[in-house]
């Protein structure tokens, strides 16, 4: 993904669909940045806020991750603000996984109700090993029957 220093006002880049940021972290100072709607729901559908990628601001390269995506409050897909952390391979990431749920059609079929108490879990882990989600089949279970995060490898 491409960014460019941001310069013009917030409400003319969101005229022209151009969404405004900001890159911090490892050895950076707090950099506004902006780049197209295209481009950040691209690397925001592919990466999510867990996988680190690759930008490029004023000709260098550098590892990020997506910390922080605000969207329009009406048009929810619309991405209106981000926040990238730059970071280091000896850097360890704090972020939320996504619990993915599947075969929950299978228990519907059965008429079965089922129940998620969380639809993410915290974790620690080190830049490049981030996974986007966490898939559960939940296709087998019978009534009563419960998933905890400590039977989850």
């Amino acid at each position: 993904m491409k960014l460019e220093k941001r310069v013009d006002s917030l409400n003319k880049l969101r005229r022209e669909k151009i969404v405004p940021g900001v890159i911090f972290g490892e050895k950076m100072e707090s950099t506004p940045v902006q780049t197209s709607q295209k481009e950040i729901g691209k690397a925001f559908s592919e990466f999510g806020k867990s996988m680190v990628f690759k930008v490029e601001l004023e000709g260098k390269k550098h590892q990020v991750y997506i910390k922080e995506i605000q969207t329009d409050v009406i048009k929810r897909n619309e991405i209106v603000h981000f926040n990238l952390i730059k970071v280091t391979a000896k850097n360890t990431i704090s972020s939320k996984i996504a619990i993915e749920i599947v075969g929950a059609e299978d228990l519907e079929k059965k008429r079965y109700l089922l129940q998620v108490l969380e639809h993410g879990f915290e974790a620690e882990y080190k830049v490049g090993s981030g996974i986007q989600s966490f898939q559960i089949d939940v296709s087998s279970l019978e009534i009563g029957d419960s998933i905890y995060m400590s039977d989850l490898k």
